[in-house]
């Protein structure tokens, strides 16, 4: 009984933070390091001919969405999320530091 007592106030002294061996930690990307822009993002408030007077005319877009509609324009490094014809959000895209790669099978 003693030694089950032992081993239950040990485990529970640990943090909870603490990853055992083989747990995936997963970071949000606005606080991963480098998430950077070389140029200044868009900012809210922006209209969508400032924002192609300034970045051009974006690679792709995707249609509006949702009420109020939401739109992006996606850009080489970074996305333009629109409300009607007002930038509300601008974003770097993620590149991974260390892509994954498929795994070969047996």
């Amino acid at each position: 009984m003693k030694a089950h007592v032992c081993v239950l106030l040990g485990s529970l002294a640990l943090p909870a933070n603490v990853a055992a061996a083989g747990d995936t930690i997963r970071i949000p990307i606005g606080q991963q390091e480098g998430a950077v822009s070389p140029t200044p993002l868009p900012h809210r408030g922006m209209k969508r001919d400032q924002v192609r007077a300034r970045y051009g005319p974006p690679g792709a877009h995707s249609a509006a969405v949702g009420d109020p509609p939401i739109s992006r324009w996606h850009y080489d490094g970074f996305t333009v999320y629109f409300e009607e014809d007002t930038v509300v959000h601008s974003v770097v895209t993620h590149v991974p530091r260390h892509p994954v790669t498929p795994s070969a099978g047996p």
